[in-house]
């Protein structure tokens, strides 16, 4: 009776790698390194998040036209593009929905505000190991835009523009393949206050220094490398002071405040969806 022949070790690895080819074969990135999972989603081309949420924005001054608070729904999308598993392009944008502010130091008459952040940023990020399960660091620079809109004709409020370099941190700490911690932190150590007139012209006075600082907390649940939950809790805190004289007077004190300063708090929660490929 005959015996079958049993594979040849040639045939078994050629079989092998044309099993690891074709793998290697669904990825930007070929060949693999070693050890890699293949649905490892760093190897993603590129990484879409919409992540709606709610958010406050708090400001308090010595001078009534800076001081003001506002909350609402919100909505934060971004795009991250890798050129490689290291170096990518980040681009966010986040949005309020419906916020208004008091438009009069004496009622409680409100005007619409949206509160909208724009960055723009060079990333690079590193892993501990090859391994899925792998923590990983992204340090990033890039621009920073903080607006405070409201309407032209506006006789009381003025909008707002903040902007400046941001450097960025995030570390990502797996727990399980399913789930990581996210921990972020971000210093603009040097911003550009720009008061924009409305149907009103102020000036808080002259050189402002300015700059903020942001701290971010979260967790990111990965369903397969496609497709990742997460939600993240963030605050943000800017400063700025102001030398001289404000140009017109405080309509709730009736006088005219001298060394303004201003400190703005932006709290935001959000739970999103991450497509990636």
């Amino acid at each position: 009776m005959a015996t079958p022949k049993s594979s040849s070790p040639s045939s078994a690895l050629t079989q092998s790698a044309a099993t690891n080819s074709a793998r290697a074969a669904e990825h930007w990135y070929t060949p693999l390194p070693p050890g890699v999972y293949p649905e490892d989603s760093r190897y993603n081309i590129a990484d879409l998040s919409v992540a709606p949420g709610v958010f406050y924005a708090g400001a308090a001054s010595t001078y009534w036209y800076r001081r003001y608070f506002t909350s609402g729904p919100s909505v934060d999308a971004k795009a991250d593009f890798w050129l490689n598993p290291s170096v990518g392009l980040t681009f966010d944008y986040f949005t309020s929905l419906g916020g208004d502010i008091h438009a009069s130091p004496t009622t409680d008459q409100s005007t619409l505000a949206t509160t909208q952040i724009f960055t723009g940023s060079l990333s690079y990020r590193t892993y501990m190991s090859d391994s899925r399960n792998s923590p990983s660091v992204t340090f990033s620079i890039g621009y920073n835009d903080y607006q405070l809109n409201v309407a032209k004709s506006e006789l009381n409020r003025i909008g707002l523009v903040t902007s400046g370099l941001d450097f960025g941190f995030l570390m990502k700490y797996p727990t399980t393949f399913t789930r990581a911690w996210l921990l972020s932190s971000e210093i603009l150590p040097r911003l550009t206050v720009s008061e924009q007139p409305t149907g009103l012209s102020i000036s808080s006075g002259n050189s402002p220094s300015a700059y903020a600082v942001k701290l971010g907390f979260g967790q990111e649940f990965m369903l397969n490398k496609d497709y990742q939950v997460f939600w993240e809790l963030t605050e943000r805190y800017d400063k700025a002071v102001y030398m001289g004289s404000a140009n017109t007077v405080d309509p709730a004190t009736g006088e005219t405040p001298s060394g303004v300063d201003v400190s703005t708090s932006t709290t935001t929660l959000n739970i999103g969806f991450t497509w990636g490929g």
